[in-house]
C-alpha cells in the first residue's frame, strides 16, 4: 500500500507542473523463481540522483513540511525484511 500512495503522490507532483504527463501505475511480479520480485513503475516526477542513497531512511521526505512523514518506504522496507526479503 505505500509504494501505491508514493507512486500517486509522485504522478500528482508531476502533473502539477505538466498536466499532460501520462498518469500510470504498473505492478510487475515474478514468481516463477523463488524469492519472487515485485517492481512497481509509475509516470510520476522520480528520485534525484542525490536522494536515491536516502529513500529508505526513516523520516527522509522530499516534500514540504506537512506534507509527508518520510515513513512509506522505510515502512515497507522494513516490512519487506521482516519477511526475509530483499
Amino acid at each position: 500500500m505505500n509504494l501505491l500512495l508514493n507512486s500517486i503522490a509522485a504522478i500528482q507532483e508531476r502533473i502539477t507542473r505538466d498536466v499532460t504527463a501520462p498518469r500510470k501505475i504498473s505492478f510487475h511480479i515474478t514468481t516463477d523463481e523463488k524469492p519472487c520480485a515485485v517492481a512497481v513503475h509509475d509516470t510520476g516526477i522520480g528520485i534525484s540522483q542525490q536522494n536515491l542513497d536516502r529513500v529508505f531512511d526513516p523520516f527522509f521526505t522530499t516534500k514540504e513540511i506537512g506534507k509527508g512523514t518520510g515513513l512509506g518506504l522505510s515502512v515497507s522496507y522494513h516490512i519487506v525484511k521482516e519477511h526475509r526479503g530483499e
